[in-house]
C-alpha cells in the first residue's frame, strides 16, 4: 500500500529550528525598545533645547526656520512614543536614560547663535540621521515595518532641516563670526563616544567643555539681526485715527509676536518636569507664534512696508523671563490670549466694513489659533499648579498674573484697556 504525498513542502520540513536564513539579521524587540525609548529623550531633550535657543540666534529667517523644525522634532518624539506604546513600552515617557540629559545640555552649550546652528545642523542632525539609519540596519523591515515608515520619514525630515542650514544665508543681515571650528570639534568628540545599544550609552571618558564655554543654562537676553532697530519701548500709539493706521497696528504689533513665540520657548526648556503632552502642544504653540509674526511680516509686505523700516520691541521676553514658568504661562494663555478675542473680533469687523478681505482673513485665522491657545491654558495651568506644589487655585493665579500684566500692556497696546478690565 503506497503512502500519500505529504501536503507540506519538503524544505520547511527538512529546515533546522534554529538555523538563521541566509543574509538575515534582526535585533531582538527588547533591543529595539531600548534603543527606541532612548531616541525618544534624546529627541524630546534636543527638541526642548532648540526651542530655547530660538531666543537666542538673532537672525529672523532663520527663527522661522527653527520654529518649524522644532515642530517637526516634536512630532518625530511623539511619532517614537506612539510606536513604543505599541511595543507595548507603556511607560517609556518616563523612563530614564543615562547620560541623555547631559548630553544634549553639553550639545547645547555654544557660546552664541552662529556656534550653536553650525553645530546643529552640520554635526549633531546629521548623527542622528547615522543612528537612525543603523537601527533600520539592525531591525527587520518587515517585522518591524511601522518603525521602518517612521524612521524614514524622520531621515527625510532631518535630512530636510540639514538642507536648509546649508542654503542658509541671513536676510537681514550677515552672519556675525565665520570661524566654529573648537566648537565644531568639541561637538564631534563629544558624540564620537555615543554609542545605540541598549539604549544609550558612552563609551569612555566625556570629553569636557573646552575653555571659556558654560554648561546650557538658557538664554537670557532675546537677539535681533542687526539691521533691526531694537526698542526699549513702544513708539507708535495705541490707537490709530484712520483706518490705515488702525490696520497697521493690527499687522506691526503680529509682527512682534515673535518675542511671545520666544517666551514659551524659554518655558519649553525651563519645564522638565512637565509631561510629555505638555513639551508636545508647547511646541505646536511656539511654531503658532512664529506663524503670527510671519503673518505679521507678510502682510505689512503686502502693504509696502518692510519689516527692516518698524521697531522691534524684546523687552517683554526679559520681562517675562524674570516670572517662574507656571506664572509666565498662566499670564501668556489665561490673561493675555484669552483676553483677546474681543478686539480681534472688531479688527475682523473693521476689516469687512471697509472690504479688506485680506486682512480680514489673516485675522480670522489668528482668532481660531488663538481659541486653540486659551483651550491649552485651561488645560495645563491646573497641571502645573499641582506638579509645581503650587497651593492657589487657577483664579487666585489668574488674577495674580493679570494684575501684572500693566507691566507688559504695550505688547497688545490696543487691547490694553480690554485686559485690565478683565
Amino acid at each position: 500500500m503506497s503512502l500519500s504525498p505529504s501536503p507540506f513542502p519538503e524544505a520547511a520540513l527538512s529546515a533546522a529550528p534554529g538555523e538563521i536564513p541566509p543574509s538575515w539579521h534582526s535585533a531582538p524587540i527588547a533591543a529595539c525598545i531600548a534603543h527606541l525609548t532612548a531616541l525618544f529623550g534624546f529627541q524630546r531633550e534636543l527638541m526642548r533645547t532648540s526651542a530655547a535657543w530660538l531666543a537666542g540666534v538673532p537672525y529672523w529667517d532663520a527663527k522661522q526656520a527653527i520654529a518649524l523644525h522644532v515642530l517637526d522634532d516634536a512630532c518625530h518624539a511623539e511619532g517614537v512614543l506612539r510606536r513604543l506604546h505599541e511595543l507595548k513600552a507603556i511607560s517609556a515617557e518616563h523612563k530614564q536614560v543615562a547620560g541623555i540629559e547631559e548630553l544634549v545640555r553639553d550639545l547645547a552649550s555654544a557660546r552664541h547663535g552662529d556656534e550653536w546652528l553650525r553645530g546643529l545642523y552640520t554635526v549633531v542632525k546629521p548623527w542622528l540621521v547615522a543612528c537612525l539609519e543603523t537601527y533600520l540596519a539592525d531591525s527587520d523591515p518587515v517585522m518591524d515595518q511601522p518603525t521602518h515608515g517612521l524612521l524614514n520619514r524622520m531621515i527625510a525630515d532631518l535630512r530636510r532641516h540639514i538642507g536648509w542650514f546649508e542654503g542658509f544665508q541671513p536676510r537681514f543681515s550677515q552672519f556675525e563670526t565665520t570661524d566654529s571650528t573648537e566648537w565644531l570639534n568639541y561637538v564631534k568628540a563629544r558624540l564620537a563616544g555615543v554609542v545605540w545599544e541598549k539604549g544609550l550609552l558612552v563609551a569612555g571618558a566625556v570629553p569636557g567643555l573646552p575653555p571659556g564655554f558654560s554648561p546650557f543654562a538658557g538664554i537670557t537676553t532675546v537677539r535681533r539681526d542687526r539691521s533691526f532697530r531694537v526698542t526699549r519701548k513702544s513708539e507708535l500709539p495705541r490707537e490709530g485715527a484712520t483706518f490705515g493706521e488702525k490696520r497697521f497696528l493690527v499687522f506691526y504689533n503680529h509682527s512682534q509676536e515673535m518675542q511671545f513665540a520666544e517666551s514659551l520657548a524659554a518655558i519649553l526648556h525651563e519645564t522638565a518636569e512637565m509631561p510629555w503632552a505638555f513639551h508636545y502642544d508647547l511646541a505646536r504653540h511656539l511654531a503658532d507664534e512664529v506663524r503670527h509674526a510671519t503673518m505679521g511680516q507678510t502682510r505689512l509686505a503686502q502693504l509696502g512696508v518692510a519689516l527692516t523700516e518698524v521697531p522691534m520691541q524684546t523687552q517683554h521676553y526679559e520681562f517675562r523671563s524674570n516670572l517662574d514658568p507656571l506664572e509666565r504661562f498662566c499670564l501668556m494663555t489665561l490673561v493675555m490670549e484669552a483676553t483677546a478675542f474681543e478686539r480681534k473680533r472688531a479688527n475682523v469687523e473693521l476689516f469687512e466694513a471697509n472690504g479688506d478681505r485680506v486682512s480680514a482673513l489673516y485675522e480670522s485665522y489668528d482668532i481660531k489659533d488663538e481659541m486653540l491657545h486659551a483651550n491649552l491654558g485651561h488645560l495645563w495651568v491646573p497641571i502645573l499648579l499641582r506638579v509645581y506644589h503650587d497651593s492657589r487655585s487657577v483664579k487666585d493665579l489668574t488674577d495674580h498674573c493679570r494684575a501684572q500684566i500693566a507691566q507688559v500692556i504695550t505688547e497688545y497696546p490696543a487691547n490694553a484697556a480690554n485686559m485690565l478690565g478683565k
